[in-house]
């Protein structure tokens, strides 16, 4: 047992170590360019990669517990656990938001046309945390509430039977809404493009090829997340049944918080990509200065390249 406490521990520790600072670099990357910083979908994805960086941190602490041997469940552990699960949550459903971003920016498609787009995507990535922290809360009840379980290597919702049978229903047909509620938005952008003969970056002079890079980013996190989720859920009836299975979707798990989104920042964008691997941190926004008719005109360097 000490074997699998050492094998499973550097496991889980060594995987969110390494993804923790590339979310934290390309986080770094975002904020330093106002191209992106004052992007409606790279907010979004900034509090996606927020959502990310706080289950990371969970995920090293259970490596820690893991190669320790942590038995005893402590208060530090329990708010660990509601924390993990509740930013679970309020990924799937910032994953929704910019899923409704694309159906706006690609399908040209108005959500709405009484808010500015900056006020409305904030409003509903601010929605996202408090449904979070409504869950967070749930979790820290006398009648359920989060553990690492030492032998199976994984995080369970224990407590009241009841209880956690209601909670655990409420939070399948949440995080499960939230993605067929996306797969439908994203159904409906494939067929606008299609309409439009649009799609695989054809015919798109009036489309920005960047909005459709982070429409390919955004599907794929979507996809990875839905494929996620089912095996987590309902991994038993069609996964084989072994020891192995819940550390392998743990270990997925990480590699959604912290590889996946990095890795596809750098493979569509290629600016992005250039900034990540380059010696220095990010350097300061290059500014080219024109005289025009006695005027000085502004022009940043920029960052969405084709």
């Amino acid at each position: 047992m000490v074997s699998a406490n050492i094998l499973v521990g550097s496991l889980y520790f060594s995987t969110s170590a390494v993804c923790l600072p590339m979310q934290i670099r390309i986080a770094y990357i975002i904020l330093s360019h106002a191209q992106y910083r004052n992007s409606c979908s790279y907010q979004i994805m900034l509090h996606i990669g927020l959502a990310d960086c706080i289950q990371l941190l969970i995920h090293l602490y259970s490596g820690i517990g893991t190669l320790c041997g942590f038995e005893t469940t402590t208060l530090f552990e329990i708010i660990s656990g509601a924390v993990l699960n509740s930013s679970w949550i309020i990924m799937n459903l910032l994953i929704l938001v910019l899923a409704l971003n694309r159906l706006e920016v690609v399908a040209e498609f108005k959500v709405t046309r009484l808010v500015h787009p900056n006020k409305l995507y904030n409003v509903l990535s601010g929605m996202c945390w408090c449904v979070g922290l409504l869950f967070c809360g749930s979790y820290l009840t006398p009648y359920a509430h989060m553990e690492y379980d030492d032998v199976g290597f994984f995080w369970s919702l224990v407590g009241d039977p009841e209880m956690v049978a209601v909670m655990t229903k409420i939070e399948i047909c949440c995080t499960v809404s939230c993605l067929i509620t996306t797969f439908c938005i994203y159904v409906v952008i494939c067929a606008v493009l299609l309409a439009k003969k649009s799609i695989f970056l054809q015919n798109t002079q009036n489309l920005p090829k960047h909005e459709l890079r982070v429409l390919a980013q955004a599907f794929t996190t979507f996809g990875y997340t839905s494929v996620l989720t089912v095996c987590w859920h309902w991994g038993r009836h069609f996964l084989p049944d072994s020891w192995w299975t819940e550390i392998v979707i743990n270990i997925l798990w990480i590699f959604d918080n912290g590889a996946l989104n990095p890795l596809l920042y750098i493979i569509v964008n290629r600016a992005i990509r250039e900034k990540f691997f380059s010696s220095t941190w990010c350097k300061p926004e290059m500014k080219v200065f024109y005289l025009v008719a006695g005027r000085k005109i502004v022009a940043a360097e920029s960052l969405y390249r084709r």
